[in-house]
C-alpha cells in the first residue's frame, strides 16, 4: 500500500502531520496520524479519519451557475469569462471597492490562502481584517512582546505547571492536551483549568478555578499582585528584559483578593492556591484559549494573562498561537508591496451590515463558509438576495454558502492536486 506524508491545512492549534495510505486504485483508502510526528504521535481527530469519504460527498464537481431555482452545470472556461466580466464591468462602472474578497481559514496554506489575495490586492478589490476569531488576542500580546508567539507545546513534557486559561484543548486541541496529560500522569507537571464552565478539560485538571464571564483580567492582575508583594516575582528578570514594571505593579495593587473575589468570583483561598502553584512550579506554561477574547474586552484579558510568565521570569511562557514565530512575509507572499492600488479594509465582523447596505456588487468566497459563520446572519443572507448583488463562492463543497452563490467554481481540497485545465484567458 502507498503512503503519501502531508499536513493538514485546517485552522487548528495541533496541525496535523498526516499519512495517507492509498489502495491499488490510488484511492485513498486511510488517514493516519504520522507516528514519529513529536506532537502528532500517531493520532487524528475524527474529522481527518474521515477524509478519503469526505472527498467524495457533496462536492462541488464542476463549474455551476444559477438558473431558475436550481444550478446549471456550465464548462470551466464559461464560468471563467462569467467571473472576469463581471468584475471588470463592476471595476469599469463603480471602481474596485465595490468588489469584495471574503475570505478567513478555510484552508491556512500558504499557497492555498495567502498567494492567491495577490490578484485582490492588484485589483484594489476591498477585503476584511481578518478579525473574526482570534486576532484581537494576538494584537493585545504584541502590545506587550512586539509578537504574539509564545511556547512551543512541545515542550509541555518539561513543565512542572500547565494552566488552560480559557481553552478547553481536550475537544479543540487532542493532540497538546494528550501531551499535557502525559505529564499529569507521571507526576511531572500539574494542570490547572481556569474557565466559567465545567468542561471536558476541567474534569481531569488538579484544580479548576470558575471565574465569571468576562472577569479574567482582575484575576490576573491579582494573581500578579499576590506574585510582587509575595516576593515572587523575578525582579532581576524584570529589569534586565523589561520595561515599566513599577507601573505594572501600581496597577496590580489595585486588585487585592477581596476586591477579585467581589468582580470574579474567585475566592481568596483559590486565588492564593494559584498564585502558589505559579510561584513552586517553574517552568510552567500558560495556555491561552481563543475563546478568552471572544468579548469586548478580550485584548485586555488575553495580554493581562500572557504578562503572568514574564514576571516570573520566563521567556514568552504562553502559548497562544505561534503563527508569527516563522517569520514569514506574508504581505510579501500576498503581494501588497507589488502594487500601489491600497485595498479598503472592512471589519469583518460587521460584513453582513456593509452587504445589507448594498455595498457591493460582487462578493467572491474563497476558504470560508460565512453564511454559517459571520455574526448577524440574518443581515448578511437579507443583502446577499438583492437583484444587484453577484456572489461568486470558491469551494471544494456545496456549503451552506454555495448554495446561495450565483455561480460556484470547484476547489480542491488539501488531498488532492490542483487540476490543470485547457481554457483561454484574456
Amino acid at each position: 500500500m502507498k503512503k503519501i506524508k502531508t499536513v493538514c491545512a485546517r485552522d487548528c492549534y495541533d496541525v496535523c502531520s498526516l499519512m495517507i495510505h492509498l489502495d491499488k486504485n490510488n484511492t485513498i483508502a486511510s488517514v493516519k496520524g504520522d507516528p514519529h510526528h513529536p506532537l502528532t504521535r500517531g493520532m487524528v481527530c475524527p474529522r481527518s479519519a474521515k477524509d478519503g469519504e469526505r472527498l467524495k460527498k457533496n462536492r462541488v464537481a464542476a463549474p455551476f451557475l444559477r438558473e431558475n431555482n436550481g444550478y446549471k452545470k456550465i464548462e470551466w472556461e464559461h464560468g471563467l469569462d462569467l467571473v472576469s466580466g463581471k468584475l471588470e464591468d463592476t471595476i469599469r462602472k463603480h471602481g474596485p471597492g465595490r468588489v469584495l474578497f471574503l475570505n478567513y481559514a478555510g484552508n491556512t496554506g500558504l499557497m492555498a490562502n495567502t498567494f492567491p489575495k495577490r490578484l485582490w490586492n492588484a485589483m484594489g478589490a476591498t477585503q476584511t481584517d481578518g478579525a473574526l476569531c482570534s486576532k484581537s488576542g494576538h494584537t493585545g500580546i504584541s502590545m506587550h512582546y512586539g509578537e504574539s508567539y509564545g511556547a512551543n507545546p512541545l515542550e509541555i513534557p518539561a513543565m512542572k505547571l500547565l494552566v488552560f486559561w480559557g481553552f478547553n484543548a481536550a475537544v479543540s486541541a487532542p493532540h497538546i492536551w494528550h501531551l499535557a496529560l502525559g505529564a499529569q500522569k507521571k507526576g511531572q507537571a500539574k494542570i490547572v483549568v481556569i474557565d466559567p464552565i465545567e468542561t471536558d478539560t476541567s474534569k481531569k485538571a488538579d484544580l479548576w478555578i470558575r471565574t465569571r464571564p468576562e472577569t479574567d483580567v482582575a484575576l490576573a492582575y491579582g494573581v500578579l499582585n499576590q506574585l510582587i508583594i509575595s516576593g515572587c516575582a523575578d525582579t532581576a528578570f524584570m529589569e534586565k528584559w523589561t520595561t515599566g514594571f513599577g507601573c505594572l505593579k501600581s496597577e496590580t495593587a489595585k486588585w487585592p483578593p477581596e476586591t477579585v473575589r467581589q468582580i470574579c468570583g474567585v475566592s481568596s483561598d483559590k486565588l492564593q492556591l494559584l498564585t502558589n502553584l505559579y510561584a513552586a512550579n517553574k517552568p510552567s506554561m500558560t495556555l491561552i484559549g481563543y475563546g478568552l477574547q471572544h468579548c469586548a474586552n478580550g485584548a485586555d484579558q488575553v495580554r493581562a494573562v500572557a504578562m503572568i510568565p514574564s514576571v516570573l521570569g520566563i521567556h514568552r511562557g504562553f502559548f497562544y498561537g505561534n503563527g508569527s514565530a516563522w517569520l514569514m512575509d506574508k504581505s510579501l507572499i500576498s503581494g501588497k508591496p507589488l502594487t500601489a492600488k491600497k485595498s479598503k479594509i472592512i471589519q469583518q465582523v460587521a460584513v453582513a451590515d456593509h452587504v445589507r447596505q448594498g455595498d457591493f456588487s460582487v462578493v467572491y468566497v474563497s476558504c470560508m463558509n460565512p453564511a454559517m459563520t459571520l455574526p448577524n446572519q440574518h443581515a448578511f443572507q437579507e443583502g446577499l438576495a438583492r437583484d444587484n448583488l453577484f456572489l461568486i463562492v470558491h469551494e471544494t463543497h456545496w456549503t451552506e454558502t454555495a448554495k446561495l452563490a450565483d455561480i460556484v467554481l470547484p476547489a480542491p481540497t488539501f488531498l488532492e492536486p490542483a487540476r490543470r485545465r485547457k481554457c483561454r484567458y484574456r
